[in-house]
């Protein structure tokens, strides 16, 4: 049985994306008789001034970033000692579910790199920077390199950083991207073919999501609210009053800096995946979020981001787009997204999908 290692971001607090579409990409992965184990890298980097000096002169592309990026590293405290308080217990998910190495130190991957038959970089925003780790310039010579629905996250590589970047991806034996425009990039500054794959999230059933938790008695109908802390042009009292009208709760569920008055709730990414599963409606600015709410073939409607975050939007809208689904994107009226979704064109674009993606991936690892 072939070993595959994966690399991707795995340490979060409270990001249930980033933890389902590395257990989602594992599962995937024993389910084609492969072993996989994330390989858990210590990432932070030491902080130092120029260190400092180097995030903040990467965030900053426009002039009126800097007040965004402030506020979003304040936000970010204050969701860290809020995190503390309300643990949602992703520990105990990722050594339940997500077969991992020790931590490892970068310089010690990349002077011993632990022994995989092939490599994997992906899903989420691995690509949002030019990382050696997350291009696998680690791996040794002789091991597959694969990159499954690596997203660039809006990162637009200048003229040199695409000498960097078509260097770093020359010796991988497969690359996948997640957005169209990551994809459109590539072919025009002639970097490497590239496939357009789902979210590894998508590879999997509703019926395989099911199997992490059992049913519970819920007191009332609700609508599930699930916001990241990007900031919107939304009013969210709107949601409120909706659902007074309607006679429904409103479960609110934050993440990420996402800081205000209204009362929330900390569920294990168990208990987030059972409220979207049973809300009446989804309402999110997350990627993710969206993902589930198709998954589940619920009522959802998408909020764009804004701002320096703006452009993160190109996974939500080329992955609702592709499905047919870009009419659930918000555009002022909420009530009119109180409807059934069909998802005939859905079901059947992602079951071809996943049969692709099953096949390639047998082929190339082998």
């Amino acid at each position: 049985m072939k070993k595959i290692g994966i690399v991707t971001f795995w340490d979060s607090k409270d990001n249930y994306g980033q933890l389902l579409q590395c257990y989602a990409l594992t599962f995937f992965l024993k389910s084609l008789h492969y072993q996989p184990k994330l390989i858990k890298v210590a990432i932070f980097e030491k902080n130092t001034l120029l260190h400092k000096i180097k995030t903040l002169f990467n965030l900053l592309k426009t002039p009126y970033d800097l007040f965004e990026v402030l506020q979003k590293k304040r936000l970010g405290n204050k969701s860290r000692i809020i995190n503390i308080a309300h643990p949602r217990n992703f520990d105990n998910f990722r050594s339940k579910y997500i077969p991992s190495t020790d931590i490892i130190q970068k310089k010690d991957l990349f002077s011993r790199p632990p022994y995989f038959d092939a490599y994997v970089t992906g899903s989420d925003q691995v690509w949002n920077s030019l990382s050696p780790l997350y291009f696998l310039q680690f791996a040794p010579k002789e091991s597959k390199k694969i990159a499954y629905a690596a997203s660039m996250g809006g990162f637009k590589p200048d003229a040199s950083e695409r000498l960097v970047l078509k260097d770093y991806v020359k010796d991988f034996d497969y690359v996948s991207l997640r957005e169209k425009e990551a994809l459109a990039f590539f072919k025009q500054s002639e970097i490497c073919e590239a496939d357009y794959v789902p979210d590894p999230t998508l590879l999997l059933l509703k019926e395989d999501y099911q199997k992490l938790y059992k049913e519970r008695k819920l007191e009332r109908p609700y609508i599930l609210l699930y916001l990241l802390g990007n900031k919107l042009q939304f009013n969210i009292a709107e949601i409120y009053q909706y659902a007074e009208k309607r006679g429904l709760d409103v479960i609110y569920i934050a993440s990420q800096g996402r800081c205000d008055n209204y009362k929330k709730e900390y569920p294990s990414i168990e208990e987030w995946l059972y409220l979207i599963e049973n809300s009446e409606i989804v309402v999110t600015n997350s990627f993710h979020g969206t993902v589930f709410s198709m998954i589940y073939r619920k009522k959802f409607v998408t909020l764009l981001l804004n701002g320096l975050f703006s452009k993160m939007n190109d996974r939500i809208t080329d992955m609702l787009n592709k499905y047919g689904l870009e009419n659930r994107i918000y555009s002022g009226i909420f009530e009119k997204y109180d409807c059934d979704v069909d998802y005939s064109f859905f079901e059947k674009i992602v079951k071809e999908e996943r049969e692709y993606v099953r096949n390639k991936l047998i082929n190339v690892i082998g």
